[in-house]
């Protein structure tokens, strides 16, 4: 009989999972992690298809901004209907003020018809940014960007601390366990570090597996609903055989064998002649078992008292049953028994002056 075990480690259909890697990058910081995350997701097996957030900002405020790159993008530009043709998207969004720009905004005003069709819930979603100062909002772009994900049911892949090099406080950087993230400075002469750039192409690995999990699970329950796989096939044959099992255990409960009538008829103190189970001879009336001779007996009269007791025991039941089930007490001893009403009073303690953290000031932390 097969085990359920066996269904997963059989062939499942090979479906690489699609992860769509949609990022805006005014002066390329953005951008160069982004390369590095499409690095990661293929070599983790999955296909990226990367795309570009359209500009919002003419050229001539572009080139007064020494910025340009947006304009010329070297991935195709984003649009709404390619985040449903996707298992997963990572999106690349630098920050304005600890949020997203007004790009990448514009390009979340334009999903509202797949929010209405709910046609991205279940999918998943993750972030990288960069930031001009080490603490320009490289954690509250990622968590202010999670309302999007959350009214399309997204569900948000966060990478912790599986990567070293984000717990490093050697040197200056923007990883977090939200995802990955540079530091451009204020001029953007900065640009990501290796560090910064692995993680970001483990991020790429990282989330790939996730999605990767997903979809494999997905394809097998689909193979087993429709019966046509050998996953599916080992399903079926697996429960066939738990229900012959159980047939097979009830037949056998019903039918207990001669011994084990014998023995249960033993155990009860009916005991027969051997030759009373045959039909063609009659049936002998068994003689009572010491047991049962113990059971059917009179019951003994109450032994005596202890020699030195000087009423009988025989006289103290009557005694007993004479005295009422529940006999009052008297007023008086019930008046004195009764507890006081009065209660002590436990001293208020003094309350204790709140600091800057009034909440945790029992913990010292103010």
């Amino acid at each position: 009989m097969g085990s359920n075990l066996d269904r997963y480690n059989m062939a499942a259909p090979t479906v690489k999972p699609v992860i769509a890697v949609p990022f805006y990058s005014m002066y390329g910081h953005v951008a160069t992690l982004a390369e590095e995350v499409i690095a990661g997701v293929e070599a983790a097996g999955g296909i990226a298809k990367p795309y570009f957030i359209q500009e919002t900002l003419p050229a001539e405020v572009l080139t007064k901004m020494y910025a340009g790159t947006s304009l010329t993008p070297k991935y195709p530009l984003l649009e709404p209907q390619h985040l449903t043709e996707v298992d997963g998207f990572i999106f690349g969004i630098p920050t304005r003020y600890g949020r997203a720009p007004a790009q990448v905004s514009a390009f979340f005003d334009k999903t509202g018809g797949l929010w209405a069709s709910q046609a991205l819930n279940g999918k998943y979603a993750a972030t990288f940014t960069s930031t001009a100062g080490q603490h320009g909002g490289q954690e509250l772009t990622h968590l202010t960007t999670l309302p999007f994900f959350v009214h399309h049911g997204c569900i948000y892949v966060p990478i912790g601390y599986k990567e070293p090099y984000i717990s490093d406080v050697i040197e200056v950087h923007g990883a977090s366990p939200w995802g990955t993230s540079t530091v451009s400075d204020g001029d953007g002469s900065r640009v990501p570090t290796e560090g910064e750039k692995r993680v970001a192409r483990f991020q790429g690995e990282h989330f790939t597996k996730i999605v990767a999990q997903a979809v494999r699970g997905r394809h097998l329950l689909e193979a087993d609903a429709a019966g046509t796989s050998a996953a599916g096939t080992a399903a079926t044959g697996t429960a066939a055989d738990g229900t012959a099992a159980v047939q097979s255990s009830q037949t056998a409960a019903a039918q207990p064998t001669e011994a084990g009538a014998a023995s249960s008829a033993a155990a009860t103190g009916g005991a027969a002649v051997a030759g009373a189970a045959r039909n063609d001879e009659p049936a002998v009336r068994a003689a009572p078992l010491e047991t049962d001779k113990a059971a059917t007996a009179p019951a003994a009269p109450a032994a005596p008292a202890a020699a030195d007791a000087k009423v009988p025991a025989t006289d103290a039941a009557p005694a007993a049953q004479s005295a009422p089930a529940s006999a009052p007490a008297p007023a008086a001893a019930s008046q004195e028994a009764a507890p006081s009403t009065t209660r002590a009073t436990a001293p208020v303690p003094e309350k204790k002056k709140g600091g800057l953290f009034s909440c945790c000031s029992a913990n010292a932390i103010d």
